[in-house]
């Protein structure tokens, strides 16, 4: 994958300290542009903690998340893929790391490996 977008720490789960690791499915076309993505795993941690008895609405903070990776996917430019000398599409999983822990610029990380 060609580092074009780093997906943007959402606000405010960045001023709720929630970190996430978000795994979204990349469908590439033969000229290695994305074709549409799903998200395929979204973990949380971090966030505040609530009071006795009581429970967060992790809803936002998670859909915040997958808002940001899919819209830095859609920029995202990945290596042609050949199969036996033809290029082929394919399909792409690729990890995005935000860490609420880390320097907001640098926080969000994508790494892409192919199936």
């Amino acid at each position: 994958m060609q580092p074009v977008a780093v997906p943007k720490y959402p606000e405010a789960a960045l001023a709720e300290h929630w970190s996430a690791r978000v795994v979204v499915e990349v469908s590439v076309d033969l000229a290695g542009k994305p074709k549409s993505m799903r998200i395929e795993e979204l973990e949380l941690s971090g966030g505040p903690k609530p009071a006795s008895g009581t429970t967060v609405n992790e809803q936002p903070i998670r859909q915040a998340f997958e808002t940001a990776t899919i819209e830095a996917a859609q920029l995202w430019r990945f290596k042609d893929c050949t199969v036996y000398g033809w290029p082929t599409a394919r399909v792409a999983p690729v990890p995005v790391n935000f860490n609420a822990d880390g320097d907001a610029a640098k926080s969000a990380t994508a790494d892409a490996t192919t199936r």
